[in-house]
């Protein structure tokens, strides 16, 4: 009488065939990571490429002069306890087709916002703000985003300079290279939300330049960079200096 016979596994073969899996999902699970991420890069320069095409359509239909706004959204925490008449997204509006950022509690400054693309970056995942309970910069501001000539502007109004939007664009046209739009990890203390680009680039910010190009690059300018051109702003702006 014929016999059949079930060949199994002996206990060697087991053990080595868990070894190979687990080597091969030590290999793939960064590389899983690193699409993620280079996902998550690609969403955050097209975001910003939408709102600084928007910004763009406004200057194109304004004279080519940056909006006279502090910020692109309602700053809660303003620490002058004011808040703009207008944020960037206000004038903005006709030029963006997309859901603004919205209370979740209407009414409530002080509840957390509901936002989309494209003002929510994938990098802005959790900040470092303990008494928000470390939500998101978008949940807090309704933005992940910064308007960079507003800070320009808003510290330009606190020194009485009397066009400091206009100021602000004639220092701009001399560097191509500034940003006028950026990832809030840019300005606000935040570690950088983009990590592992390259070696030369370690924790780069996603930046809008006025030329229309969305692109990576270390963060802030220097001390020495930064007083010069705030100089230059205040001078066209119509500020008199020794």
């Amino acid at each position: 009488m014929l016999r059949c016979g079930h060949k199994a596994f002996t206990l060697i073969e087991l053990l080595v065939s868990i070894a190979i899996i687990a080597i091969l999902v030590g290999i793939l699970i960064p590389s899983l990571e690193g699409a993620r991420e280079s996902g998550r890069r690609i969403r955050c320069l097209a975001n910003l490429r939408g709102l600084g095409t928007g910004l763009n359509l406004y200057m194109d239909t304004n004279g080519r002069i940056l909006p006279k706004v502090s910020f692109l959204q309602d700053q809660a925490d303003d620490p002058e306890g004011g808040e703009d008449d207008e944020t960037l997204l206000d004038v903005l509006d006709s030029f963006i087709d997309a859901p603004r950022p919205r209370r979740e509690i209407p009414g409530d400054e002080t509840s957390l916002f509901v936002s989309t693309e494209p003002y929510v970056c994938p990098g802005d995942r959790k900040s470092s703000d303990a008494e928000s309970g470390y939500e998101p910069v978008w949940r807090v501001f309704g933005t992940s985003y910064s308007y960079v000539p507003g800070l320009f502007i808003y510290f330009l109004e606190g020194l009485t300079v009397p066009r400091p939007e206009f100021g602000v664009t004639k220092a701009y046209e001399n560097r191509r290279d500034w940003p006028v739009m950026a990832d809030a990890s840019w300005d606000s203390g935040e570690e950088a939300w983009h990590k592992g680009r390259s070696a030369d680039l370690p924790g780069a910010c996603a930046l809008f330049f006025t030329d229309g190009r969305a692109d990576w690059a270390p963060r802030q300018a220097t001390d020495s960079e930064m007083a010069l051109f705030m100089k230059e702003a205040a001078r066209f702006g119509g500020l008199a200096l020794p």
